[in-house]
């Protein structure tokens, strides 16, 4: 990074209390909502707000699921296989900017050691409470569990699939700032 961006750039911290990560996926005849209790992310801006970079994580044993027997049948290998890959991560790669406050970020997924590129789509909102500057960003994602080694599959007696491939991904994150 040239000096000139080091002034130009803002390092935000998230704020997990007001944060998540959640995905959703039809699991017929209803969809299925989770996510994780265990996450990070990294924000940079440039010198007017504008988000630049995104870096994120999630801790697949902090899925929350009630179950102890759902959470077990979640970390098995044809699921996160939490065993040998603790972690979700994301790496933007281009935040590009939209009408308004509306953007496209595109990046680095890995589930199961298996990385992608995926392109969400959020928007951004910009706040200065009494407590202090605050970054929101709301942002959706569709990636096919199969694509990352999330296999898990059985036959409904009807024939139908018992778990669709597609999952929608959606990330609420509030930054502070660290100034």
């Amino acid at each position: 990074m040239t000096a000139e961006a080091q002034l130009t750039t803002k390092s935000w911290k998230l704020d997990n209390h007001h944060s998540s990560v959640l995905f959703s996926v039809m699991c017929p005849p209803t969809m299925f909502r989770s996510g994780f209790k265990e996450f990070g992310a990294e924000l940079q801006t440039d010198a007017d707000g504008n988000p630049t970079a995104l870096e994120g994580w999630a801790d697949v044993a902090s899925i929350d699921i009630p179950s102890g027997t759902f959470h077990d049948h979640m970390m098995a290998d044809d699921i996160f296989d939490g065993a040998t890959h603790s972690k979700l991560t994301f790496k933007s790669t281009s935040i590009t900017a939209r009408d308004g406050n509306a953007f496209d970020v595109a990046g680095e997924l890995t589930i199961k050691g298996v990385t992608k590129s995926v392109t969400g789509h959020g928007t951004w909102q910009r706040a200065s409470p009494a407590w202090g500057e605050s970054i929101g960003l709301a942002i959706s994602a569709e990636v096919d569990r199969t694509d990352f080694g999330v296999s898990w599959q059985e036959l409904l007696p009807s024939g139908d699939l018992s778990l669709h491939n597609l999952v929608e991904i959606e990330l609420d994150f509030r930054f502070n700032s660290q100034t």
